[in-house]
């Protein structure tokens, strides 16, 4: 049976949301592990020289979370629940957080 006849509170936009910010997310978080995984574990910022590339392969899945915030909200404007809520919410962090995260190596860095 397909997934959307099981669950009839997963609307295709919802679906396509879920699936945008999942995408996003791992490849955010690849990003930032390429970026200041190396600095926090030698200590020293070796790999900092990939900043600018970091940056620019970052914008195409930060853009992915801003739709996935858009999408989110309009399955939340279709049906209310609390698959969509959280989409919204954690597109909503995620959309703040990662350039934070990316640019200073996260809220829990011990990088100066």
């Amino acid at each position: 049976m397909h997934e959307l006849a099981v669950r009839p509170h997963a609307t295709p936009t919802l679906v396509v949301a879920v699936a945008i910010l999942s995408m996003s997310g791992t490849a955010l978080a690849l990003l930032w592990s390429v970026m200041w995984v190396p600095v926090l574990v030698t200590g020293t910022g070796a790999s900092l020289f990939l900043w600018p590339l970091v940056l620019a392969l970052s914008l195409l899945p930060w853009g992915g979370v801003v739709v996935a915030l858009v999408l989110g909200v309009v399955a939340r404007r279709r049906a209310e629940t609390r698959g969509s809520t959280a989409v919204v919410v954690a597109s909503a962090v995620l959309s703040g957080l990662a350039p934070i995260a990316l640019w200073f190596g996260g809220p829990f860095s011990a990088v100066a």
